[in-house]
């Protein structure tokens, strides 16, 4: 994750992510490993967000993107982190 700051206030850089229009709804015809793997990769990616102080704080199915990988497999991005918020600051604010 790559990160800015510019007059006081911190900027996310995110990628351009092609979905082929998958829909989250397509998560009902994995199977058992697929869905194991999706889930390895969500708890990975929460996990790199809390070392970096990061809350996304509006975790739903809609801000989960899935993306078809090789046969029938797909990745899972997390995205819309409009709403999120660096967890030192908002704990500096809420102590003050």
């Amino acid at each position: 994750m790559r990160f800015f700051a510019f007059q006081h206030h911190f900027y996310l850089v995110k990628e351009k992510i092609e979905t082929n229009g998958i829909q989250f709804d397509a998560i009902h015809r994995c199977n058992a490993e697929q869905i194991n793997i999706l889930l390895k990769i969500l708890a990975y990616q929460f996990s790199a967000l809390a070392e970096n102080g990061i809350m996304h704080s509006d975790v739903k199915p809609d801000n989960l993107l899935l993306k078809s990988t090789i046969g029938d497999y797909f990745t899972v991005k997390i995205i819309d982190f409009d709403a999120s918020f660096l967890e030192k600051i908002y704990l500096i604010q809420t102590t003050s």
